[in-house]
């Protein structure tokens, strides 16, 4: 058992077991080997086919992953159920679900209450609460009333319901933070993990995005956008559209201001931002002054304080498709060339993108505040070429996708490289960071072909 956690760069590989397990004493839970070193890691028992990183606990401790055996592959090569693990990085252990969870495909069956307690939709149709690798048993196993599908945490603290007679409507959330939504294949229910009260509601609840200042939602379906004030219930903006399945899902719609909302599907004749008592706006003629009628122009954005910026993807004078950043606190646009990738930072302050170096396509990343206008950008090579970028919750980290493994870009004044890993005979092809931007899993798959997956885990420094 570690007494005191080394703050040292560390990778980790998670061995699966059929039960909670800490790694043997000849090979300590969390490795510090040399920078740009890495460790080979052990084969896992059972071996698993794949391997992917769900999700982090709020409190950054507990790692969700889900593992899915080769004889579940060949059983259901498209949908097989899984197996839910938990790792603890305070100790090292890897754990199993206390029940059987369907990996969710197309819902959600595992939310996280603030305080790292698990709640999970079992297989079997029931609500099991309990704190990964703490608890033995679920600290509570509650029967639902119909067959569910999904359960999420509460968004926001007012919701929108549609009522069985078709009406929209509010309904208030006193505690959103410890109140799941279950949808039900009848019905839509409010569940309170403090009291354990459950409520069913006359409707069904309208999916979203809210507005910062929680006065509107905006809801997009396959043709259209509709602005609906939550108090109300009434429409304040609507606009229809044509997409291009074609150029990829959308996101969710993004707020650029308590007024103002980008719509991210891949728009004909887009990007649009749709606005409440005003209508819509098109983006590419309006602020930059091109012409995107006759096709999808693509667009990111991202807010960072009292401002908003966006990134528009367009056909450039030599034929290739360039990036635009446009500053919305100066009507200022400028042609960034064409990049691979791009990605605000979750604070809108910065951007990462991949770019040609030296003949080669995206083998190199590119990083630069998005204020001011004309800022010259920090240039990191080699990378791996269409590799990935992950950035930290808190802005500050942004991992890179290498050959061998992965790097970490951190800000201290400027950005500079923290550490590299190699991920041995693996290759790794994602990342997820922890809450607190100090631990970041990777996900490796071998090369050969039926080679398994591995899951590392970094201590950054």
């Amino acid at each position: 058992m570690l007494k005191k956690r080394s703050e040292c760069m560390a990778l980790l590989f998670i061995a699966l077991a059929s039960g909670c397990i800490s790694a043997p004493p000849q090979r300590p839970p969390i490795a510090t080997p040399p920078a740009g070193e890495g460790l080979r890691p052990t084969p896992s028992t059972p071996s698993a086919a794949r391997l992917l990183p769900h999700s982090w606990s709020p409190t950054g401790e507990i790692l969700a992953f889900w593992t899915w055996t080769p004889q579940e592959i060949q059983v259901d090569f498209l949908y097989p159920p899984g197996h839910l693990f938990f790792y603890d990085r305070t100790t090292g252990r890897v754990c199993p679900s206390p029940v059987p969870v369907t990996y969710p495909y197309f819902a959600s069956t595992l939310a996280w209450m603030p305080d790292g307690t698990a709640l999970l939709l079992s297989a079997e149709n029931q609500l099991v609460e309990f704190t990964p690798c703490r608890d033995r048993s679920p600290e509570a196993v509650r029967d639902l009333p119909e067959p569910i599908w999904s359960i999420q945490r509460a968004p926001h603290h007012r919701l929108l319901l549609r009522t069985a007679a078709g009406t929209l409507t509010g309904v208030e959330v006193s505690t959103p933070e410890t109140t799941l939504i279950l949808s039900g294949e009848r019905s839509d229910y409010l569940y309170d993990r403090e009291t354990h009260a459950l409520r069913r509601l006359d409707g069904r609840l309208v999916a979203g995005s809210f507005s910062p200042d929680g006065t509107y939602l905006a809801v997009s379906d396959d043709t259209g956008t509709r602005v609906i004030h939550l108090t109300t219930g009434k429409v304040k903006a609507e606009a229809t559209w044509q997409a291009q399945p074609a150029e990829g899902a959308p996101g969710p719609d993004l707020w650029l201001s308590n007024r103002e909302v980008l719509i991210t599907a891949p728009v004909i004749g887009g990007p649009l931002i749709l606005m409440p008592g005003k209508g819509v706006v098109r983006g590419a003629p309006e602020y930059l002054g091109m012409d995107c009628s006759n096709r999808v122009c693509r667009a990111l954005g991202a807010r960072s304080a009292d401002t908003y910026h966006l990134l528009v993807q367009a056909l450039g004078r030599e034929g290739r498709d360039v990036w635009y950043l446009y500053h919305a606190e100066s009507g200022q646009a400028e042609n960034l060339g064409p990049l691979t990738d791009p990605h605000f930072s979750p604070n809108g302050e910065w951007l990462a993108a991949l770019q040609d170096l030296n003949g080669r396509e995206a083998s190199a990343a590119w990083v630069r505040s998005t204020d001011p206008p004309g800022r010259e950008p920090l240039v990191f090579a080699p990378v791996r070429p269409h590799g990935f970028l992950a950035w930290s919750p808190d802005s500050g980290r942004l991992a890179l996708h290498l050959e061998d493994g992965v790097a970490v870009l951190q800000r201290a004044g400027e950005w500079r490289r923290v550490g590299r890993w190699r991920t041995a005979e693996y290759e790794s092809i994602g990342a997820l960071w922890s809450p607190d931007a100090r631990h970041l899993a990777i996900q490796g798959v071998s090369p050969q072909a039926g080679g398994d997956n591995a899951l590392f885990v970094v201590a950054v420094p």
